[in-house]
């Protein structure tokens, strides 16, 4: 329902580097370039993805999005149920474009689990040439400590990184939402 227009509380850099990605996005999807965003919580990172993955869709290219504890959940199942892995495998490690949003927020009673899954998903696409967007809350560093060097060594071979730096939005666009309501107005908004 958030169109680009939403996007008015972003950071500029943040709408620039989504801009720069988009603007060449068949050479960048067709070379498995993705995307490592990172930043604190409500900067609109995950909004950034969003629209992102949505234009890819919009000029035909193949996508999914997922959290990262959803995809724990997906890739687990297939322990157990073969229809499970094939369609995780299909869906997900194939996808064409791979949105995993917020791998740092998996339940406290994961330890290794997470980093071993972030790996084979990371790797099987850099092998494959299929862009992945990661979104963090984590900043690179701990990114690396709580995943590995080695999946951050993949990521930072085959994605461009953005940092944001801006401050937690959530309450801007939470009045936005009431004006909206209180205005009478439903999404999507069409203006005629």
């Amino acid at each position: 329902r958030l169109s680009w227009a939403d996007t008015t509380w972003a950071e500029p850099g943040a709408k620039e580097k989504a801009d720069q990605y988009l603007a060449r996005s068949d050479e960048y999807v067709a070379g498995g370039l993705g995307m490592l965003l990172y930043g604190g919580q409500g900067s609109g990172k995950t909004a950034i993805a969003i629209l992102i993955l949505k234009a890819l869709l919009a000029q035909g290219h193949d996508g999914f999005f997922t959290t990262f504890n959803e995809m724990l959940d997906l890739f687990t199942s297939g322990w157990y149920d073969a229809d499970e892995k094939r369609w995780f495998h299909r869906r997900v490690k194939n996808a064409g474009v791979l949105v995993v949003d917020d791998p740092g927020k998996e339940m406290k009673g994961r330890t290794e689990m997470p980093q071993a899954i972030l790996d084979e998903i990371v790797r099987h696409r850099v092998a494959g040439a299929r862009p992945t967007i990661v979104t963090t809350n984590d900043t690179l560093a701990r990114f690396e400590e709580r995943y590995g060097q080695y999946v951050m060594s993949l990521l930072r071979e085959r994605s461009t990184t953005y940092q944001f730096v801006g401050g937690d939005s959530r309450d801007a666009a939470r009045l936005r939402f009431h004006q909206e309501v209180e205005m009478g107005l439903r999404r999507p908004l069409v203006l005629t």
